[in-house]
């Protein structure tokens, strides 16, 4: 098996995942999208959680770049922050939710090491959005009030969530729950 294959085994878990949470899936249901056969999932994959972690450091890696690279881009924290909403929008689009929030609901049934990993997942979602908001609050544009761990989890949490509802809602709650917390967040 190549590494086209793996990643192809990866990218039908994401959809899974995304679509039907950690729990709702197996190794069928990818062989099945894939076309290739179970022993050859278990050959990188040689059991669910091994694929979960796999996943999930891939899709924590892809957050870390994208994150890093908003944070040094020039611009104005609205700015960036929109292109932090524009990649959960897309996550939406494509997933239906983000891991972090599909395998946060299921948390107490996932094996310690993929726990792990969504943890990890978490804590650097939250360090690259606190990154994206100190300069801004150095410069004075957001409140200084609120410690920036303090903003960073709370847009995390707001993030999240709104993916969350807008599967289940209405698909703008994102945008909508984001500007919100721009307007509260913003220097008075």
């Amino acid at each position: 098996m190549n590494l086209d294959s793996k990643t192809r085994i990866l990218d039908s878990a994401q959809r899974l995942v995304g679509s039907r949470g950690y729990s709702g899936f197996s190794f069928h249901d990818i062989k099945d999208e894939v076309g290739i056969t179970t022993a050859s999932i278990h050959y990188h994959f040689p059991t669910k959680a091994n694929l979960g972690v796999a996943l999930l450091r891939r899709y924590r890696d892809g957050l870390r770049t994208a994150l890093g690279r908003l944070a040094r881009s020039p611009g104005s924290f609205r700015e960036k922050i929109g292109g932090v909403v524009a990649i959960y929008e897309e996550v939406r689009v494509q997933n239906g939710t983000c891991f972090g929030s599909a395998l946060g609901g299921e948390y107490g049934v996932l094996p310690d090491e993929v726990r792990t990993e969504l943890r990890a997942f978490i804590d650097d979602a939250v360090n690259g959005l606190k990154k994206i908001i100190e300069p801004s609050q150095k410069s004075g544009e957001l409140r200084s009030d609120i410690p920036a761990e303090t903003l960073a989890r709370t847009w995390y949490a707001l993030l999240q969530g709104s993916l969350t509802a807008s599967r289940a809602s209405d698909p703008s709650f994102l945008t909508q729950a984001s500007e919100t917390l721009l307007k509260l967040s913003h220097t008075p």
